[in-house]
């Protein structure tokens, strides 16, 4: 395709935009600064009031409140010894990725049906930070019971919400897994035998149990065994999201096999998952933004057929390399690439971030498979380009230093053949032209190459740094980004994917935490939180082999 090269100021702020027009290289009219002023923190603010607030934050993310919600009926036996095999390595995985920073406390609630007495027909064990006693408690949990297939889901909601004592602020996640609905007909088809189809005979209803876990901020989280709770899921989640004002959703794991080792990994990446999301919510809670596109459900196992999808015409914006870190510190200008594609979109999402949601989609003209992450919320502060082409800036710069880092790890370790290398994915920014305006309006959006293999969270803004070789070789790259830039930024909140066979470690959404003009890589509601972001990570860093035989400081701050 033609491409058109401009340069753009060194702050990448996009000029207007138009029709057919690309950044502009000067600094605009006004109006572009009343718009970048208009969400952008104000770099004036106290450091050491900014650095207590987000602590604050982190601290309470870090209080983790985890809940196992768990029919108990007869057919259940594998998953709930499943859950009971977990327990052990959950607790070491938690401990060693966080450095025993997380304050975590296990409960389990577990219910069966009708055909039982009330005292008999649900299980609590109530929450608690003692491993010890938390296994003992449910030794003496076993599968039994169940007549017809429907359950008393509703009786286990309500023991979670009435028979736990949850903490007012920190991550409340609720893990239900379940291989039945529960009753009544709107939550399953005919095939279910039910004996109460108009619903629960105690008069339980699903729209006053999603509002209260609405209202305490549990995040729900479904291990499905069976199609048979799909209708259920869906009647859940729809009320759990209306009356969270799109806050909160149910999001759908696989747990059809009982396998003790995935689930393990599983429950390691919700927890994970969780923090990150309680902490953005609380981040952002004064700005009352609300999702627009979450989907009903995620369809984390979707595969496309991009033949029955229309492409769509799309304007995409490159930034070119950064020929040197010295450019970098400089704060010289970007040169940036425009040029047109054609791009199949599938209809539902894959994953869900923080404030995006992604999309697998296919270039037609480039013939690959790529990824689309769209905004979640309507607030139009989060549809403004600076946004999207902060994003692209902040990849292209990480992706300069990476380079470099491999370069001096090299000669660190010459001749070893087992190094990992990282490799950073390069990142358009892309808005709807041509006929693709009628069906998305002009809206921006960010597009990168489809990862393969696992994804993986490495490092976050937080006390989280993941244990893992790949993960110490991330911990000290952001180490090594301090010390190289003079102490002017570090690039965190490391996530991605590991190639085993190439040695590669493919990573995507950086942050970049820098000093001065701390606006120019999105300021703290994009995760630069410029000091204080240094602060954060090197008071829970702890030096491994990489950082000695690169020969980094034990502290940057000094």
């Amino acid at each position: 395709p033609r491409q058109r090269v401009e340069p753009l100021p060194a702050a990448g702020v996009p000029g207007t935009l138009g029709n057919s027009s690309v950044p502009a290289a000067s600094s605009g009219p006004d109006i572009v600064n009343e718009e970048r002023n208009e969400f952008e923190m104000s770099v004036d603010e106290d450091e050491a009031a900014v650095y207590a607030s987000v602590l604050s934050l982190f601290k309470e993310a870090d209080q983790i409140d985890l809940c196992f919600l768990v029919d108990t009926t007869g057919s259940m036996h594998p998953w709930i010894d499943t859950v009971k095999g977990s327990i052990t390595s959950l607790w070491k995985r938690i401990n060693r990725h966080f450095e025993a920073s997380k304050d975590i406390r296990l409960a389990f609630v577990g219910y069966s049906d009708f055909d039982k007495l009330r005292q008999e027909r649900t299980r609590v064990v109530k929450f608690t930070s003692s491993q010890t006693n938390y296994l003992r408690e449910l030794s003496g949990i076993q599968a039994s019971g169940g007549g017809d297939l429907a359950e008393d889901v509703m009786g286990g909601l309500c023991a979670v919400l009435d028979d736990l004592a949850w903490r007012e602020n920190g991550t409340k996640i609720l893990i239900h897994i379940a291989d039945c609905p529960c009753h009544g007909r709107e939550f399953h088809d005919n095939s279910i035998s039910d004996d109460y189809l108009h619903g629960d005979p105690e008069g339980k209803h699903h729209h006053d149990v999603m509002g209260r876990l609405a209202e305490n901020g549990i995040q729900y989280f479904f291990g499905k065994i069976t199609d048979k709770t799909d209708r259920m899921v869906q009647v859940f989640d729809v009320s759990l999201r209306e009356q969270s004002h799109q806050q909160l959703c149910i999001t759908t794991f696989n747990a059809t096999s009982g396998n003790t080792d995935q689930f393990k990994r599983t429950l390691e990446s919700i927890v994970m998952q969780s923090t990150q999301r309680s902490l953005h919510v609380s981040i952002h809670a004064d700005e009352k933004l609300r999702l627009t596109r979450a989907p009903r459900q995620l369809n984390r196992h979707q595969v496309m057929d991009f033949k029955a999808i229309k492409a769509l015409q799309f304007t995409m914006h490159r930034y070119k390399s950064v020929k040197s870190i010295d450019n970098v510190l400089a704060g010289c200008e970007r040169m940036m690439v425009r040029f047109h594609s054609r791009l199949k979109i599938a209809p539902t999402p894959f994953a869900e971030g923080g404030s995006r949601l992604a999309y697998e989609a296919f270039d037609t003209q480039g013939r690959v498979s790529v990824v689309v992450k769209r905004s979640k919320y309507t607030n139009p502060r989060w549809q403004h380009p600076m946004h999207f082409f902060q994003d692209m800036e902040a990849q292209v710069v990480t992706a300069r230093f990476s380079r470099d880092f491999n370069s001096s790890l090299i000669t660190c370790y010459e001749g070893t053949t087992s190094l990992y290398r990282l490799e950073v994915l390069t990142l358009s920014v892309a808005i709807t032209s041509g006929e693709s305006r009628t069906q998305m309006s002009g809206e921006y959006m960010t597009v990168e190459r489809l990862l393969t293999g696992d994804y993986k969270k490495f490092t976050d803004n937080g006390s989280f740094q993941d244990a893992s070789r790949p993960g110490k070789l991330l911990v000290a790259f952001s180490h090594w980004t301090h010390w190289k830039s003079g102490g002017k930024l570090l690039i965190g909140d490391l996530q991605g994917a590991v190639n085993e066979k190439e040695r590669v470690v493919y990573l995507t959404d950086p942050v970049i935490h820098a000093l001065g003009n701390r606006r120019r890589y999105g300021g703290k509601h994009r995760g630069n939180l410029g000091a204080v972001g240094f602060r954060l990570f090197f008071e829970k860093h702890q030096c491994n082999r990489y950082c000695r035989a690169l020969q980094l400081p034990k502290s940057s701050m000094d």
